[in-house]
């Protein structure tokens, strides 16, 4: 569920406030990454309801019509293809993601003030009325809708808005919540929509060493590896330096010198990457500049050593 780039956001967060206040509680930023991963998974959850709390919305509303004195035809026999989705009533059954028996749900998604104008606008995209028109009972073409439903539901407004108000770490994060269950959905099958083992674990032991290990050696090595960073900023103006973009360099620095199965080039390519979302517009070209030149003098000390086949050169994939 985690990958190395998301959980090099989730470190760049969780040093953002640590040098931002005191800087001098490492337990507690090992904490507050704890945190704010567990922030991502909930939201991974959250999320996956969502088609099936929008078929609940429908219901209500096919409800209504047909109560009315003199409903019109349409309401006293609705189209219920959507809210009979099978893939979406299958993950609705799956224990994962099932809310529990005689709770009601507080999530922020569960509400009628979004799940209401998403309707709206989900009655009126192409997808929609195309699936709507399509016969029922056919798993692959239910499947396909929950997949353009989640990958429909990236491009609204109002859902950002709404993760947004519940949590700032979570503007960041949809997007990526919303990618993995696009590919989820996209190959499941009737037999494992209802397995609670779905989606893929939190975070295995390699992603969480990996995680917990990059935010400890930042901060540890933070004095040295300033000195060091210092020595390639002479062509740059210090004092108009973003703090963000101080951040990345330390941890791109301390990534190449400290994890030695991950390529050099993955590495600057993902920092540079982060300084694309969340700095300036010339903030990626500043940490490439300053990376490989950081690179090239390690390189002649000797001290970027890497192991396993293909790590200090050729093309690299982005992980």
């Amino acid at each position: 569920m985690l990958n190395r780039r998301l959980l090099r956001i989730k470190v760049l967060q969780v040093l953002y406030g640590y040098y931002s206040g005191n800087g001098d509680d490492l337990a507690r930023a090992e904490a507050d990454l704890s945190r704010i991963v567990e922030l991502y998974y909930r939201l991974v959850l959250d999320v996956a309801r969502l088609p099936w709390m929008l078929t609940q919305e429908m219901e209500r509303r096919l409800a209504h019509g047909m109560q009315k004195i003199r409903p019109t035809e349409e309401e006293r026999h609705p189209n219920r293809r959507f809210v009979e989705n099978q893939v979406i009533a299958a993950l609705a059954e799956n224990p994962l993601l099932k809310p529990k028996e005689g709770t009601v749900s507080d999530d922020w998604c569960n509400r009628e003030e979004l799940l209401s104008p998403l309707l709206n606008l989900l009655g009126g995209a192409d997808f929609y009325q195309q699936y709507m028109r399509s016969p029922a009972g056919d798993w692959a073409n239910d499947r396909a809708f929950v997949a353009q439903l989640y990958d429909w539901l990236d491009d609204q407004a109002e859902l950002h808005e709404a993760a947004a108000e519940e949590s700032g770490y979570w503007v960041t994060d949809l997007d990526t919540a919303l990618e993995l269950l696009y590919e989820v959905v996209e190959r499941i099958s009737p037999e494992k929509a209802r397995n609670p083992k779905i989606l893929p674990p939190k975070m295995g032991d390699e992603f969480s060493d990996f995680a917990c290990n990059l935010l400890r050696s930042t901060i540890l090595q933070h004095s040295a590896h300033g000195v060091y960073i210092q020595g390639f900023l002479h062509n740059w103006d210090t004092e108009r330096i973003a703090t963000i973009d101080m951040l990345i360099l330390h941890m791109g620095l301390t990534e190449m010198l400290n994890f030695s199965e991950i390529p050099w080039r993955v590495s600057m390519n993902e920092y540079i990457e982060l300084a694309r979302l969340f700095s300036t517009p010339q903030s990626p070209s500043f940490v490439n500049g300053v990376l490989n030149g950081m690179v090239q003098r390690l390189i002649e000390e000797g001290k970027l050593v890497k192991t396993g086949r293909g790590l200090l050169g050729g093309k690299q994939k982005v992980e």
